[in-house]
């Protein structure tokens, strides 16, 4: 396993990368309520997200990392959602710790409702995960797609 100090993950609308250099993540959520159109296929009625994943490794750490992102559903079946990075970490600063912030925009199919999780794998090991939910809109609901 990695140097790892520390790594998080969390779901938003979206993320912001400004000018300088500093991400915002706006509207962190974890439960998306879905209208499902019955005339249309399911697979093109994606949920949008925006997945926001941070490592931060070691000082030392001076390895060629790759980090991906799988999708688990409520029924344990697991999606493989791709490699977001490969390569060597580095950092302007000798001797401060080594990060790596990633966002992913995930176009979610919603097959199934419930908890799904979005685990991020770093050199092969699961480092951290985050739970969202997805939930239909019930009739008489008032609720609109988040």
């Amino acid at each position: 396993m990695s140097n790892i100090i520390s790594a998080s993950a969390l779901t938003c609308e979206k993320i912001l990368r400004e000018e300088d250099g500093v991400i915002s993540a706006i509207r962190i959520v974890d439960l998306f309520t879905v209208s499902i159109n019955p005339n249309i296929p399911i697979e093109q009625q994606p949920v949008q997200m925006s997945l926001l994943i941070r490592v931060m490794l070691a000082p030392n750490d001076s390895g060629d990392h790759r980090l991906s992102v799988k999708l688990v559903r409520p029924d344990g079946e697991v999606a493989e959602l791709g490699t977001l990075f490969a390569g060597k970490i580095e950092t302007q600063y000798p001797g401060t710790p080594i990060g790596l912030t990633l966002n992913a925009g995930l176009q979610i199919v919603p097959r199934q409702e419930g908890t799904h999780y979005a685990i991020a794998v770093l050199d092969g090991d699961e480092v951290v995960k985050t739970g969202f939910t997805l939930r239909k809109t019930r009739d008489g609901d008032g609720q609109d797609e988040r």
